[in-house]
């Protein structure tokens, strides 16, 4: 079975792939949904995605503001920022959104790594 995650001392085992494709694929269900059922955090269930290669929604499926700018998810960061190893200058461009706000939204979400921005 998958591994053991923890959220407040309890662990809970990793779903199944099939599971987990069908919650977050098919059913389209947001990673804090499927947190909330197991148990654990978002961040949790992104590298559970992650894990099993199940591809983040993102671009098309990007959540767009009343102003019409791309609203800095989690989801999008982990994927621009940590799958893709994106600098946040770079995903500022990308998404055409300042750069304080990138790095506010990378800080928010725990995202940060262990090397220098530039």
């Amino acid at each position: 079975m998958g591994s053991l995650e923890s959220r407040l001392g309890k662990r809970v085992e990793r779903p199944p792939k099939e599971t987990l494709d069908d919650l977050y694929t098919n059913q389209r269900k947001s990673t804090h949904e499927i947190g909330r059922m197991y148990g654990v955090y978002n961040g949790t269930v992104l590298r559970w995605l992650h894990h099993y290669n199940i591809e983040l929604r993102v671009g098309s499926d990007s959540q767009i503001n009343e102003k019409g700018a791309i609203v800095i998810t989690e989801n999008l960061l982990y994927k621009l920022y940590i799958l893709e190893d994106k600098t946040p200058k770079q995903i500022s461009a990308e998404i055409r959104r300042p750069y304080p706000t990138v790095m506010s939204h990378i800080r928010k979400y725990g995202l940060i790594k262990d090397r220098p921005h530039h």
